[in-house]
């Protein structure tokens, strides 16, 4: 049958022409025949340049339901590009789908990676399996889409996710060698009490495209996973190395999971991670990922990887400070940072000069997509608290801190400090604000509006195993970003309605810098 190609804005005739000829969604659509284009997205994962895609399609043809869409009913399709979402295109003609004049009622089940083997939408092979090799690559398991539409013109968006969890394992350098470079030969995951889990790690059976539903081979259910690095073993030469695990949904057991490894030698060492009560009954859900940074030491010390990013703003739809991303910042002024949660700030009221009003936390998401943290009622002393885990922290290494900073009406002087060894420091100096009538010995000076800071502290003690601290702290809550030009001054935070309502978040307006950020030199 003849093909006929079109450009885009031939496609969007036909759409045009679609439309004004019939009010019906399953209308044939002005072509003899239209290859149609498929864009995947990855969610919790990223495709690699030229991975494998199994698609299953199916229309109604000449009244006919259910009829392949193309040669090799399981076609095979690769990603164009690396990234969360790419073009899929067919690897051969036989594996190209069609669509037909008359067409419609189309079915698309995809599933990645791709297998020669799968005959059967309805059966095909997964496995989260009890042994599983080291790729470095975080996309095992088994990723499915499916899509029932009405028209092929323009693509047709395959949204894929794991029918299995991952856990991310994270070992530091000095794993097993407190010089660094440790090589671990294997390693194994299980229950540290194997009678507190009642679910499985490890499973395989068939997965059916169409209902998405798992049917598992019950002997093949396991509570332990184990990792053979090879010959030579895996070096750890960076300061954590990604180990990626693909297992069954679970719920984390009480006294959490035993990693244990073990070295060229056959030298054993164990460490458990999720094992704080509050872990205890935690769902890790298809399609999750948690990540598990392990510590060599029992110290309970989880060091941070720099840059350590403390996100803001508004990104893919959705705020990026609210109440479903930071749910203790209303309660216990509590941040956590969501790339390296063992990093974390709270805010701390230390002062309030007034018996009337309240010093408000808030969730500050507008119409300019803000999405920060907000107080209202800043005053003299209080201040962020930073917290940053770290292991190998060598004297004189300098640290740059990064922020935007907005008020109205708000207080103009702050402090940066920074706890060295057990002092606390602040590198200060007189700061002339806005306002030229008025300095002080600070660290910085705010405008009425938003500033970006960067502020850079070197350390003159070492941290063998502990943590950074530092404090974005208000230094005179008194003297307040007035109007654009004057600074006010007044004896407390300043008021409107009976309420402390001078807003303070972190913000600029067209700025780049969206987050806090720590950065090592």
């Amino acid at each position: 049958m003849r093909k006929t190609s079109f450009s885009a804005m031939c496609v969007l005739a036909l759409l045009v022409a679609g439309c004004q000829n019939s009010d019906d969604d399953n209308r044939g659509l002005e072509y003899d025949t239209l290859r149609v284009n498929f864009r995947g997205s990855m969610a919790n994962g990223t495709w690699e340049t030229g991975a494998e895609v199994g698609i299953f399609a199916s229309c109604t043809r000449n009244d006919a339901q259910n009829t392949p869409m193309s040669t090799n009913a399981n076609a095979r399709y690769t990603a164009a590009e690396a990234g969360e979402s790419a073009a899929l295109g067919s690897a051969t003609e036989d594996d190209s789908i069609v669509a037909g004049a008359s067409d419609h009622n189309y079915r698309f089940y995809a599933y990645y990676p791709y297998s020669s083997a799968a005959t059967d939408p309805k059966a095909i092979a997964a496995a989260a399996p009890a042994e599983q090799p080291y790729t470095g690559r975080a996309n095992g398991g088994l990723y499915t889409a499916s899509k029932s539409v009405t028209t092929v013109v323009p693509t047709v968006e395959l949204q894929f996710r794991n029918i299995f969890a991952t856990m991310e394992l994270y070992l530091p350098d000095d794993l097993l060698d407190e010089d660094g470079n440790s090589v671990v030969k294997t390693l194994t995951l299980k229950p540290a009490v194997s009678e507190n889990f009642s679910g499985t790690l490890a499973v395989s059976g068939t997965y059916d495209l169409t209902t998405g539903t798992f049917t598992e081979n019950p002997a093949s259910r396991s509570q332990q996973i184990a990792v053979d690095f090879g010959t030579g073993g895996l070096t750890l030469s960076d300061a954590y190395t990604k180990v990626p695990l693909v297992v069954a949904p679970f719920t984390v057991p009480e006294g959490g999971f035993e990693v244990t490894f073990t070295d060229m030698d056959n030298r054993q060492s164990s460490l458990t991670i999720l094992a704080k009560a509050e872990d205890a009954g935690t769902a890790v859900a298809a399609g999750e990922v948690t990540k598990q940074y392990l510590s060599a030491s029992d110290d309970g010390i989880v060091p941070v990887t720099f840059p350590v990013v403390f996100p803001l703003g508004y990104e893919n739809g959705s705020y990026v400070f609210s109440a479903t991303t930071q749910p203790q910042w209303l309660t216990d002024g509590l941040w956590i940072c969501p790339s390296q949660t063992q990093a974390h700030a709270k805010w701390i009221k230390a002062s309030d000069p007034s018996e009337s009003h309240t010093q408000k936390i808030e969730y500050v998401n507008s119409a300019n997509k803000i999405g920060s943290p907000g107080i209202k009622g800043v005053w003299t002393g209080d201040y962020f608290e930073f917290t940053l885990p770290v292991k190998k922290f060598a004297a004189g290494t300098s640290v740059t801190l990064t922020f935007p900073m907005y008020t109205r009406q708000g207080p103009v002087f702050w402090y940066i400090e920074y706890l060295d060894g057990e002092e606390w420091k602040c590198n200060k100096e007189t700061v002339t604000c806005y306002d030229p009538a008025y300095s002080m010995e600070c660290t910085y000076s705010l405008v009425r509006g938003g500033k970006v800071i960067e502020h850079t502290m070197t350390f003159e003690n070492e941290v063998k195993s502990g943590e950074l601290k530092f404090r974005i702290k208000c230094a005179d809550g008194s003297i307040q970003a007035d109007t654009d030009t004057k600074v006010a001054v007044r004896n407390t935070p300043w008021v409107s309605s009976s309420a402390y309502a001078a807003p303070f978040y972190l913000y600029l307006e067209g700025s780049d810098v969206t987050s806090v950020t720590f950065s090592t030199n």
